[in-house]
Formats: C-alpha cells, structure tokens, sequence
C-alpha cells in the first residue's frame, strides 16, 4: 500500500471527506490532499506530520512507511502527546519514554526535533563550562 492509500484509509477511518480532513488538519483547501490522493503523490514530510499532529492515534510510521498498524496503543498516544507538548522534559522521564517507545519513535521528527534541541543545549552547556574553567585558571 502505497502513502497516498495510507492516507485515503485514514479519511475513510475518520469519516471524513478530502475537504474536512483537509480542514482538520491545517489546510485551507484540499488542493494538497486531493493533489496526494488523486494524482497518487507521495506525502511530504509536513503533511504526514500534521495529520499524526492532529490524529494521534495514527501512527505516523505506519502512515509514512505502511510498517506496523494504522492506529497506536493509548500508552504510545500519550508518550507522543507529552514529547510533542513538552520542550523541557526532565531528563529521567525523557529516557524512561524513549526506552520505552524506542522503536516506535526513534525516526519521529518531533523526537528528532527534541534530540536536536539536547544536542544543542548540551554544546551550549559545555562550552560555557570550557569558558569558566578558562577564566577561572587565569586568575
């Protein structure tokens, strides 16, 4: 099964239509929707993100790869909801998540997206650190 035919049975999972799932999530008209579905496009990146953005009981990597089924557990439901709304995870939470769901959300752009955020924060972190020792040892 193609994405385009993933997303052709969300609608038809949500009892929706082309236009009023494109409404729900984001778009003005459904152009892109129709555009995906009728001339059987692939999905960008942005469109998978906002429709398991707005539907989180979709999988967003059943949605982009047909890998797994189309509908996730609540226990993943809420892991997703909390990476997605919550920028500052405590740390102990955050791997207790992450082993949890690993396999479920390690290709995840939100998770992505946080992993960045760390990576920045930690360089951040370490340089100022750096600078401090620095500073300390030419008093």
């Amino acid at each position: 099964m193609e994405a385009y035919e993933r997303i052709e049975k969300v609608i038809e999972y949500l009892n929706l239509n082309k236009n009023s799932f494109s409404k729900e999530i984001g778009y003005n008209q459904n152009t892109t929707i129709g555009r995906i579905i009728n001339e059987k496009r692939t999905p960008t990146e942005k469109t998978l993100q906002k429709i398991t953005d707005r539907f989180t009981q979709i999988s967003y990597d059943w949605l982009r790869t047909g890998r797994g089924t189309m509908l996730i557990e609540n226990e993943e439901i809420q892991a997703s909801v909390f990476i997605g709304k919550n920028q500052d995870i405590p740390i102990d939470k955050f791997i207790d998540i992450f082993f949890l769901f690993q396999s479920k959300i390690e290709n995840h752009p939100r998770f992505e997206k946080y992993l960045d955020s760390i990576r920045k924060d930690a360089i951040i972190d370490y340089q100022h650190e750096l600078l401090t020792k620095g500073g300390n040892n030419k008093n």
